[in-house]
């Protein structure tokens, strides 16, 4: 300090400080934020050479939320403090279930469809897994198993909010049946049993319709048919959830009844004047051709219509000897691509 002394007594003095200014810290947590329950967020509030005081006395530069509340922290850096507050609401979990799905057949298209309040929010996106390798993304999807088994139906959810949750259930799909049967004999006659063998697969129940107003629930039944025609037969074949359908068409046929004489006589008299076979069912005459043979294997007569025989003439003009002759038919059986073909002899008398 200087003092100096003037005229008339008058004196002076001076004196002088340095003075410093600390900025004050910036601290800035952030806006007041909504937390999914069970997510955890981190406030940071770092500067440098700061001290840091959280509202529970922690002194880290970071605090970590996992829960609804205010939150304030007060940094301090050489003697300067700056205070920050934030608010963090919490978004309730979000509670969700899959509907329950009783057991179902492989190859049904069946729905899966979750249960979430509306209270929750909307959800922004649904993610399925089905367990078989195929997932969807459709609010309530549509699946179908190509195979039988229990599968783990995984479902995840994320909310508007993005909150995320996970549900699961395990489907059990039944193995689908396969419906099938034979029966014998192949070609089977009216008033005849047909025994019906039931080739089925993952079955346990059998329902049979045989196409003339009866059925069956037996495994392997046997049925009569009294009129010819051509028959549906339905089999259909249950276990608990599935079914599945045969169908098969079977041609019952007439029985085949036909006559065939071994003489007869040309003559005038009105009586077995020629030969010719007699039908009496089971036989198709569109399907027919008779021909008479000498015994050198010549012919001598043939006929395309079952109502024309043989008058025992060559030719239609000459009368042949009397003796014996061979013949050879063919026919058709009725509603059937059978052919028979059939040989004899039939003698001339007079």
């Amino acid at each position: 300090m200087l003092v100096q002394c003037q005229r008339l007594n008058l004196c002076s003095s001076r004196d002088s400080i340095n003075v410093t200014f600390n900025p004050i810290p910036v601290v800035g947590l952030g806006q007041n934020f909504s937390l999914c329950i069970g997510d955890q967020q981190l406030l940071d509030a770092t500067a440098p050479n700061a001290a840091y005081l959280w509202q529970d006395n922690s002194t880290s530069a970071t605090f970590n939320v996992d829960g609804p509340g205010t939150y304030d922290v007060q940094v301090t850096i050489d003697g300067c403090t700056s205070y920050d507050t934030i608010v963090v609401d919490s978004y309730a979990p979000i509670q969700i279930a899959i509907d329950p799905i009783s057991d179902f057949c492989e190859g049904k298209e069946v729905q899966f469809v979750h249960n979430i309040p509306t209270s929750q929010g909307l959800i922004s996106n649904s993610t399925w897994d089905f367990g078989d390798a195929s997932q969807s993304n459709d609010y309530f999807p549509l699946h179908t198993y190509s195979s039988s088994g229990t599968f783990t139906v995984t479902l995840n959810v994320t909310s508007i909010y993005g909150c995320t949750a996970q549900t699961a259930i395990n489907v059990s799909v039944i193995a689908k049946p396969n419906a099938d049967f034979s029966y014998s004999p192949e070609n089977p006659l009216k008033e005849k049993e047909i025994d019906f063998t039931n080739l089925s697969t993952d079955s346990e129940l059998w329902v049979w319709t045989f196409g003339d107003g009866s059925g069956r629930d037996e495994q392997n039944p046997v049925h009569t048919y009294e009129v010819p025609f051509l028959y549906k037969v339905v089999l259909i074949s249950y276990n608990q959830s599935c079914s599945d359908t045969a169908i098969k068409s079977i041609l019952v046929l007439d029985e085949l009844v036909y006559y065939v004489p071994n003489a007869f006589t040309p003559d005038i008299s009105g009586f077995n004047e020629s030969f010719k076979p007699v039908f009496t069912s089971g036989f198709n005459p569109y399907q027919y051709h008779l021909t008479i043979f000498d015994r050198y294997g010549e012919i001598l007569f043939e006929s395309y219509d079952p109502d024309i025989g043989w008058d025992g003439t060559y030719s239609g003009r000459t009368i042949v000897p009397l003796g014996t002759y061979v013949w050879r038919i063919e026919f058709g059986v009725e509603n059937s691509d059978e052919k028979n073909v059939v040989n004899g002899q039939v003698t001339i008398l007079r």
